[in-house]
């Protein structure tokens, strides 16, 4: 989905928008988030689950920092700059 909305939508485009790409956002980069945050509260659970079989401390830790950051620029409103560093 990032794919798609760097080389296929207008949302990066300069033509297009005159404010910060870390500014712009769409309902689609904003479901593509809650689609990521999902799968982190998923995988995260699966890790917990099975611990330390799947994973030590460093995959929670890794998983918890991304869950917040990416629930945190969903909710802000900054989807782009997180899809730019997916």
């Amino acid at each position: 989905m990032s794919l798609y909305m760097v080389f296929c939508s207008n949302l990066f485009s300069d033509y297009q928008s005159t404010e910060l790409i870390t500014e712009r956002s769409s309902s689609l980069s904003t479901f593509a988030l809650g689609v990521s945050v999902g799968y982190f509260i998923a995988d995260l659970g699966t890790i917990l689950w099975f611990f330390p079989a799947l994973g030590g401390y460093e995959y929670v830790i890794h998983h918890l920092f991304s869950l917040v950051a990416v629930a945190y620029a969903m909710l802000t409103g900054e989807d782009s700059f997180t899809h730019s560093w997916s």
